[in-house]
């Protein structure tokens, strides 16, 4: 899902738009290979578009998040951004870090 959208999204269901933290959750998305995708219509042999997932797209990630951000907002305010980021991105489910390890996961989530 693309930034503007999650803004949206948590500004509508949490009266947040919390675009830093949408940002954190997504930093270490390659950004430059998902423009050379988007150029080129050739997804980049050695690129996962999920792979950047696995570090802040779990529960876990949220106890980071909450010291990450604490100067700028509610621990309510940040869990409710964070989880709707997650939710959007899972339509609904909250995964956790082992999930990631599981390839039903990937399949119900990654696979276009």
């Amino acid at each position: 899902m693309k930034l503007e959208t999650h803004i949206k999204s948590s500004l509508k269901k949490c009266g947040v738009p919390g675009r830093d933290i949408h940002e954190w959750i997504d930093a270490h998305f390659e950004h430059d290979k998902f423009a050379e995708f988007i150029n080129t219509g050739i997804l980049p042999h050695d690129w996962n578009p999920y792979e950047h997932r696995i570090h802040r797209h779990c529960i876990e990630a949220l106890a980071v998040c909450l010291i990450e951000f604490s100067d700028r907002y509610s621990a309510d305010d940040i869990e409710a951004v964070f989880k709707s980021h997650l939710t959007d991105d899972y339509r609904g489910y909250l995964p956790n870090k082992t999930d990631f390890e599981q390839p039903k996961f990937h399949n119900k989530y990654h696979r276009s």
